[in-house]
């Protein structure tokens, strides 16, 4: 009701300007043909929707983030989640939310967009993260099993070289939402083919640097390979007869080679955009796209 009681006011009384509102997911979905059609693009949602995993996604679309009143105590944490980008995420003021008077909440909302538009050019630390940002490795062993006495060796002879590291299993959501004082080179995640589906593979790929794969299940790898490319990560295939022997460190030391090849890419490596993979529309030529949040 807030969103649209300011988007008809936007339409009917500024001749210069055109607005539109929708759901978070309808905004994310269409963004290239309301950044086209639109000067202000209103998305509304619950607050929960800003997570480390999502971080890439808002941060590249919207440009405010607005909070309502209610839930105002956590505004903190979402700035920490989208500190990396240009998305400002601030309060709403009450007297704006809790005007339902369509003429009044625009004239107020008119003079902090216009506030924040000149803030947000100066806040933003990096338009688009790239994998050198980390500080440890990140590789995903697809079809492993981290109690497998073949990995502990492996990680073991790793531990003797003085390769820290650290063997979690995977899911998107810690992926991104991560945070320790313990000191590691080498982060190691356990999953399987079904963390590898086309809706989540953009964001797998943006944090993972590489893919150690157990020769059980090479075929799921052949099957993305594509993406693979797309996005440069290298991918391994253990050696057969290392793993049936249980030979894992001597895998481990056959590997160390692509260790390297890993830590070279991270270090210079920037984050890829495949089309086919994450843009669901036709890229049309764009106005500038000013989107606004309002949370409830």
């Amino acid at each position: 009701m807030f969103c649209k009681k300011i988007v008809d006011e936007i339409n009917q009384a500024d001749e210069n300007l055109t607005a539109v509102f929708d759901d978070f997911a309808s905004v994310d979905r269409k963004q290239n043909s309301y950044g086209e059609m639109y000067d202000l693009v209103f998305a509304y949602g619950s607050i929960d929707q800003i997570r480390f995993d999502t971080a890439f996604e808002m941060g590249n679309l919207f440009d405010v983030v607005f909070v309502a009143p209610q839930v105002r105590y956590l505004t903190p944490k979402k700035q920490e989640i989208l500190e990396d980008y240009p998305t400002l995420v601030r309060d709403i003021e009450m007297k704006i939310f809790g005007t339902m008077n369509g003429p009044v909440a625009y004239e107020n909302l008119l003079d902090q967009l216009i506030h924040l538009d000149f803030e947000r050019g100066a806040v933003s630390k990096n338009g688009r993260t790239t994998k050198n940002r980390d500080k440890d490795i990140e590789l995903f062993i697809l079809g492993g099993d981290r109690k497998d006495a073949f990995f502990k060796k492996m990680f073991s002879y790793w531990e003797s070289l003085g390769i820290r590291t650290r063997v979690e299993s995977y899911s998107l959501q810690t992926l991104y939402d991560f945070s320790t004082e313990e000191e590691f080179d080498l982060r190691i995640l356990f999953g399987n083919s079904s963390h590898l589906s086309k809706e989540e593979f953009p964001k797998f790929a943006k944090r993972i640097d590489g893919l150690l794969v157990s020769p059980l299940v090479k075929t799921s790898l052949m099957q993305r390979q594509e993406w693979l490319d797309e996005y440069k990560i290298a991918a391994q295939v253990i050696s057969n007869t290392d793993y049936m022997a249980k030979s894992g460190d001597k895998a481990g030391e056959e590997l160390l080679t692509f260790l390297e090849e890993l830590m070279s890419r991270s270090e210079y490596t920037t984050e890829p955009y495949v089309a086919a993979l994450e843009q669901p529309e036709p890229l049309k030529k764009r106005k500038s796209l000013f989107g606004l949040i309002s949370w409830s």
